[in-house]
């Protein structure tokens, strides 16, 4: 970890929020204190309205509601070496979704996750919580990359997972009816200067929703993916401790996306952004 890093994480823990702080009186394991909760903030320089932008170096998650402003949230992010930039795209949504862990996952852990081989229906204790945004690319669809929601409030602000970003399931609740299919996803490299300048709004913070009931609906898929992708390997995947496509079955011809083309438009976005 680089001293960038390093101050990042020291920071963080100067919060002093263990785990037991971190877990509400009424043992809802979804709460975070309010120094955590999702904020309004003023956007220093603007956005396009509706976009979505992660900083993995804050941990911070952006929703844009105008030009000048965001809601911000705080999230756990992907592990170092398995953390992927680029932009995205919500081509699907869906609450309590089912998760299936990856063959590869198997293979490292059998004592962990032979068990779910078959998959594990959504609810309390499933690794996706309560809500999950689906992210896909251009010419590469389904990336088995997800915004979800988490019970472990304690993995917040931590690079915890193997490529999926989690909030707290309050927080996903939260943030999920506010992101239409085909909302454009940011995903910033790390250890990179501030990409998204912003400042708290005094009195912007957004209290807790209720804890969620458990309940299911149908996926909502894109209503024109690029890829053609079918519900099942959409619904029935390892998110939150996912590792790359390739280590899951799935159902589309991969295409390979045009990644100069990616870093093309991130480079853009920055470029903009410094102006």
């Amino acid at each position: 970890m680089n001293s960038r890093r390093q101050f990042l994480a020291t920071a963080a823990a100067g919060l002093a929020l263990g785990p037991s702080m971190l877990r509400a009186q009424d043992d809802n394991l979804a709460a975070l204190p309010p120094e955590l909760w999702p904020r309004r903030m003023r956007l220093l320089k603007p956005l396009p309205v509706g976009e979505i932008h992660m900083v993995p170096d804050d941990y911070s998650l952006y929703l844009v509601t105008s030009e000048t402003e965001a809601i911000r949230y705080y999230v756990g992010v992907g592990r170092d070496e398995l953390y992927e930039p680029g932009i995205f795209y919500v081509g699907a949504k869906k609450r309590w979704p089912s998760w299936t862990p990856t063959p590869d996952m198997i293979e490292r852990n059998p004592d962990q996750y032979a068990q779910y081989a078959d998959g594990m229906p959504g609810g309390p204790g499933n690794p996706l919580g309560a809500r999950a945004l689906y992210l896909f690319q251009e010419g590469r669809g389904d990336t088995y990359l997800r915004i979800h929601g988490t019970d472990k409030p304690e993995t917040i602000r931590q690079d915890v997972s193997n490529g999926c970003a989690r909030l707290v399931d309050e927080q996903i609740v939260d943030l999920y009816p506010r992101v239409p299919i085909n909302t454009k996803v940011y995903l910033y490299e790390k250890d990179i200067l501030p990409p998204v300048q912003a400042e708290v709004i005094e009195g912007g913070i957004i209290e807790p929703s209720e804890p969620p009931e458990v309940e299911s609906e149908p996926v909502l898929v894109a209503e024109d993916p690029v890829a053609e992708t079918t519900l099942e390997p959409v619904e029935n995947v390892a998110a939150s401790d996912n590792v790359a496509a390739s280590d899951t079955e799935i159902t589309v011809d991969p295409v390979e996306p045009d990644a100069d083309e990616l870093v093309r438009e991130l480079e853009g976005v920055l470029s903009n952004l410094s102006d």
